[in-house]
């Protein structure tokens, strides 16, 4: 039980741990180049972001580089706010699916199982066990040493970091077509635990949409986005074709590839949608053996933080019709929640959420501003605290460990709050030390642009957003879904978790997740067995993560170290 609390805590710990790094990158945003050159009625965006987002341009604060000062004062309490309200909204509907699709309707939640063994591998130590995840861990540790030491300690790459770029080798047969591999050696590990038949259709989809099709649209079928057509030019590498093919091709149809996904998996689970939705209508008096509240106060306390953040949302940016902000969060938000819960009790996968989708509804608003497309009220399901479906699974594991689910809640309390406090003074510290985006954290280099990027297309409607493309979208590939199932009754392999993960997955991605799922499923049974081999991939995969973890973690050190100013001569 000990062990389980704290596996389930340093996961809840970390999806927290980031959480306030929107306010460092507000504070890039409007002194950037999109903030400036882009404007709404003659006025450049970085004059309409509210200070209840970011001090105005031009604030000394900037110079500080410190998030402890009072001109982020209104950018804080708006923020803590938003984080309560969204903990308790999501608590309580956590519970509510839980007590119904756990509880009631007992369902099995396949990976629950998978959790238990690692718990009780951790707890047991077996001497065999612990050997395999020592050798694995090398692994990670003498790979990732030679990946990342390059660029951190030595100034140059010895080997490409995060993917090698392989546009070059089909850029004259296929142009336009995205070609990469990613180089982290986790990235192959993590298509250990994928089935085969899931990481087969993610890799065939990911190779038709980003690869045959992205090609197709600059060379065939020029017509149908013209922008990109006019965009490309021979010679783009992976990272501006992937940048430039998200936003002038797929982001409005991915909106629809997650609305089909949505509409999927309602079909597959309508019958347990179905009985919850009745209990939940009558709901049972019965004592329940998860020691959580009634559901109809659970009810409660589930509407009263996403009406009051609905409210404060209307206040604060009243130009917004009031239906979107009530249907993405007292609507979509839960019936999002309570179908993708189904999907993972019942096969242990879940779907992707349709994404961008709070944009769209403001895209096809009247609304003309910065705000309403960057903040939205809280939407349950999303953000922080535990999500739904993840809460459900681990109240599973928590049953089958004869752990009280109910410190499950306490857990998903103290967690966070914690996380965000040290996530809060450990960002101001790196800010201090360096700014953001620069080359001392490279991911904000790419991150950071590409968003403000986005943010700007959506924003001043450069994008072309029309619902017929996103109807479009969302009937072909339901229609596909539903074609794979009947493949599936007359013995023909589908996937439709893998034929939606590669919808929005690319190629750098997607082949090597089928190569760790091929050697999973065809080379590793051959060298260990079978039944042995399943049952210490888990541990395979998990000792490789933390050598690759502890490499990254020590490099990062010594870079802060040697950057960082020191005060002399003590």
């Amino acid at each position: 039980q000990e062990v389980l609390m704290v596996y389930f805590g340093a996961g809840v710990g970390g999806v927290a741990s980031t959480i306030f790094f929107d306010i460092i990158y507000r504070a890039y945003f409007v002194h950037s180049p999109f903030a400036w050159s882009a404007k709404i009625c003659e006025t450049p965006l970085a004059l309409l972001v509210p200070n209840w987002l970011a001090p105005p341009p031009g604030s000394p604060v900037y110079k500080l580089r410190s998030m402890l000062h009072t001109e982020f004062l209104p950018c804080i309490t708006i923020m803590v706010l938003w984080l309560i309200l969204q903990l308790i909204a999501n608590l309580s509907l956590s519970m509510i699916i839980t007590r119904v699709l756990v509880e009631m309707e007992r369902m099995p939640f396949p990976f629950a199982e998978v959790s238990v063994s690692i718990i009780d591998l951790i707890s047991e130590r077996q001497a065999e066990i612990m050997r395999v995840f020592f050798m694995y861990m090398f692994v990670g540790l003498i790979y990732s040493f030679i990946l990342y030491v390059g660029p951190t300690v030595l100034g140059m790459q010895l080997i490409p970091l995060p993917y090698v770029d392989l546009v070059w080798l089909i850029r004259d047969y296929l142009p336009g077509a995205i070609l990469g591999i990613a180089t982290p050696l986790s990235s192959y590990f993590s298509g250990f635990v994928m089935p085969f038949n899931v990481a087969i259709c993610m890799l065939i989809t990911s190779i038709v949409i980003y690869i045959l099709f992205n090609s197709a649209f600059t060379t065939v079928w020029c017509g149908f986005f013209p922008e990109w057509t006019k965009e490309y030019f021979r010679g783009m590498g992976l990272i501006a074709l992937q940048n430039r093919a998200l936003i002038r091709i797929w982001l409005v149809p991915q909106i629809g590839f997650g609305i089909s996904a949505a509409l999927y998996t309602i079909y597959k689970v309508r019958r347990t949608v179905y009985s919850m939705l009745r209990v939940m209508v009558n709901p049972s008096e019965e004592k329940t053996i998860l020691g959580f509240p009634s559901i109809r106060l659970l009810l409660l306390m589930y509407v009263l933080p996403v009406t009051s953040s609905i409210a404060i949302y209307h206040y604060l940016i009243p130009d917004i019709p009031i239906w979107i902000p009530i249907f993405a969060s007292l609507i979509y938000g839960f019936l999002m929640s309570l179908m993708v819960t189904a999907m993972q009790g019942v096969t242990g996968f879940t779907l992707p959420l349709p994404p961008y989708l709070w944009q769209a509804l403001v895209y096809l608003s009247p609304y003309k501003g910065y705000a309403g497309f960057v903040f939205s009220p809280i939407i349950p399901g999303l953000g922080v605290g535990a999500s739904p479906w993840v809460f459900a699974q681990r109240t599973k594991v928590a049953l089958m460990t004869r752990t009280k689910p109910i410190d499950l809640v306490k857990l998903a309390i103290i967690a966070p709050l914690l996380a965000w406090i040290l996530n809060f003074f450990s960002l101001n510290i790196f800010w201090s030390i360096a700014p953001m985006p620069s080359s001392v954290y490279p991911y904000t280099v790419y991150f950071m642009p590409q968003r403000a990027q986005m943010e700007t297309f959506f924003v001043t409607r450069q994008l072309d957003v029309r619902a017929s493309y996103i109807i479009f979208a969302t009937v072909i590939t339901f229609i596909i879904a539903l074609l794979g199932d009947l493949l599936n009754k007359i013995g023909i392999p589908f996937s439709a978790l893998g034929f939606f993960l590669g919808l929005y997955t690319l190629p750098t991605t997607a082949i090597p997740l089928f190569i760790g799922s091929l050697l999973s499923n065809v080379i590793m049974p051959r060298i260990y067995g079978r039944s042995t081999w399943r049952k210490i991939r888990g541990i395979a995969v998990a000792g490789e993560m933390v050598g690759e973890g502890t490499v990254i973690t020590f490099l990062l050190s010594l870079t802060l170290l040697f950057r960082a100013t020191w005060v002399w001569p003590w």
